[in-house]
């Protein structure tokens, strides 16, 4: 399985999806602050981060930097922003960061469906040859 960072400010939210994501048998560590991320990045390898773009009020767009050094630095690992505001613009930036984009609010079901989506179905065999 996965092993997962998940960045979020709000302590409920955090729990609930660090409880769904290692329910799922996923390794999954939650931590709160663009700071703690910043550290935890830098000592772990991760297949998987989950961040929200803002992480505290009034905040610049902190999981924006987060997505930004992953690409610099760990670019294998999947990133997902999650963000409340300003859709269409965060569509954007994700997509540029070659992040995905999870708007809030979400249900659970539906984080799981943008973090783990089934693979693509193989191509079919080619026809055998009639000759």
């Amino acid at each position: 399985m996965d092993t997962i960072l998940l960045v979020e400010d709000d302590t409920i939210l955090r729990e609930v999806l660090q409880d769904s994501l290692s329910d799922l048998g996923h390794s999954c560590l939650a931590v709160g602050t663009l700071e703690r991320a910043q550290q935890v990045l830098q000592e772990h390898h991760w297949d998987l981060v989950i961040t929200d773009v803002n992480l505290s009020p009034g905040a610049q767009k902190e999981g924006l930097e987060i997505a930004r050094w992953l690409k610099d630095h760990a670019a294998h690992t999947r990133v997902v922003l999650m963000s409340g505001s300003e859709r269409s613009e965060m569509e954007r930036s994700a997509a540029a960061l070659g992040a995905l984009f999870l708007p809030k609010p979400f249900e659970v079901d539906a984080m799981i469906r943008v973090c783990f989506p089934p693979p693509a179905a193989p191509d079919p065999p080619d026809p055998p040859d009639e000759g």
